[in-house]
């Protein structure tokens, strides 16, 4: 199953099968599953300002597609950090090769990076994370409809935002229990010791470093390690601290599991508005999130599965759900909720 934004619908559709119900925001049912899409259907969907359609398209091999580049990118992520630590740290563009091909497959396909989230376990977390916080810098930049060199700035940003880790003891970085305040005081200097090591290759840009040196700051000055406040945090670093933020909350770490999506999209939402993130930026990506999930499938509490249909900004862990073929809005049931999520293709996404 394939997700088609309504800026992609063209006659090629014509001939196509719709594989979820297309239901409006009142809760009517437009489309039934199983419908051949004709023109006329298109208008109609139009007119009723639907967003998206689900399609049947070769999806697991386009998924493969993607985990192939991701490995491969991590390996190349791997090489890049080494020869840094060796001193032998490549130039801008040399160090931006690899990464192309997977940058550009997840802005054609905006919604393919929720498949980062299917990549479990907390090993080769440095990596991983500079990787992952790249390609959301990138979709951020996307939303924000920068242009498409300076999404690639962003995408640049991110993989390198956190490179300053290996000036940091790896024992450190990888342990399972809380810090010291010693062990935090040193993790805090990462930004530092990574505008340092950027200062010495060639083809860095001030936003850049940045987007390297500022990523822990916070707009209410609660930050590090200068407690800049408001503007005085380059733009740059403002993308990248929340595409740093949603990663990390959402991954596996050595000292924890990963957080749900909802609770990772609610802490955003919550920093976004007790003032320490730019509600510009993070809300249209919470959106951006949350319709990423539309479509899929999700087991509720009481043990049965339905379909996400729209979530509410305000209530982001009670989604419209269509389950028996009635829709049922969670905000008015407070005794359901949702414990998992599944892709549209049956492929458990998250929650455990």
């Amino acid at each position: 199953m394939i997700r088609i934004g309504k800026e992609e619908w063209n006659d090629k559709l014509v001939g196509l099968t719709i594989e979820e119900d297309i239901i409006t925001a009142s809760g009517q049912l437009l489309l039934n599953k199983g419908t051949i899409l004709q023109s006329q259907h298109l208008e109609l969907l139009k007119n009723h300002y639907i967003d998206y359609i689900c399609i049947r398209k070769h999806h697991h091999q386009e998924n493969d597609s993607f985990y192939k580049k991701y490995d491969s990118n991590i390996s190349e992520l791997k090489n890049v950090f080494k020869a840094v630590i060796n001193r032998e740290a490549p130039a801008l563009r040399e160090f931006m090769i690899p990464f192309m091909p997977i940058i550009k497959n997840v802005l054609e396909k905006p919604y393919l990076f929720l498949e980062l989230h299917n990549i479990r376990g907390h090993d080769e977390y440095t990596y991983r994370h500079s990787l992952n916080v790249g390609l959301f810098a990138a979709t951020i930049g996307r939303i924000l409809k920068v242009s498409d060199e300076e999404v690639l700035e962003l995408a640049k940003c991110g993989l390198m935002h956190d490179i300053g880790k290996l000036h940091i003891d790896s024992t450190i970085l990888t342990k399972d229990s809380g810090l010291t305040d010693a062990e935090f005081a040193e993790i805090k200097k990462h930004p530092l010791y990574g505008k340092a090591i950027l200062e010495k290759m060639n083809g860095v840009t001030q936003e850049h470093m940045d987007a390297t040196l500022y990523h822990h700051e916070r707009l209410d000055g609660s930050g590090y390690p200068y407690q800049l406040v408001g503007d005085d945090i380059p733009l740059s670093a403002q993308i990248i601290a929340i595409a740093d933020m949603y990663d990390a909350i959402s991954s596996d770490r050595a000292y924890r599991g990963k957080f749900s999506p909802f609770d990772t999209l609610q802490i955003l939402k919550d920093d976004t508005f007790n003032g320490k993130l730019q509600a510009s930026i993070s809300l249209p990506f919470i959106n951006h999130i949350l319709n990423g999930y539309r479509g899929n499938s999700v087991l509720l509490n009481n043990g049965k599965t339905g379909t996400v249909i729209r979530f509410d900004l305000d209530h982001i862990d009670s989604p419209l759900v269509k389950i028996d073929q009635k829709v049922v809005d969670l905000r008015k049931h407070s005794d359901l909720s949702v414990v998992q999520i599944y892709h549209a293709n049956d492929v458990q996404l998250i929650l455990e």
